[in-house]
């Protein structure tokens, strides 16, 4: 459940932002459009969120489990798609990380 009387952590935060300004707007034209989100996929990459869980030593922003929900449940917020976008992404992050070799 979303809690906005809750202090966020700022990346909790910008991506709050993020739909309320870029996703909200767009997000029903997109849907039934049919369209792939690539402006928002776009801003998804400069806020960082495809290496939420990755580590920092990896190039990710090293986040832990309970920042990187609340995330999605913010991008769910305004367009679920994007969730989708992100999740895949990490799901095939964590399998790099935990069986891929340097």
């Amino acid at each position: 459940m979303i809690t906005p009387n809750v202090s966020l952590p700022p990346i909790v935060g910008a991506v709050r932002r993020f739909v309320d300004v870029e996703v909200v707007p767009v997000a029903s034209q997109l849907e039934h459009a049919d369209r792939y989100p690539h402006d928002l996929v776009s801003r998804l990459r400069e806020l960082g969120l495809f290496g939420a869980l990755v580590p920092r030593a990896w190039g990710g922003l090293g986040l832990d489990v309970t920042t990187y929900a609340r995330i999605i449940e913010e991008l769910c917020r305004g367009f679920m798609s994007l969730a989708g976008v992100i999740n895949s992404h990490t799901m095939a992050a964590l399998i790099v990380l935990q069986h891929g070799t340097e």
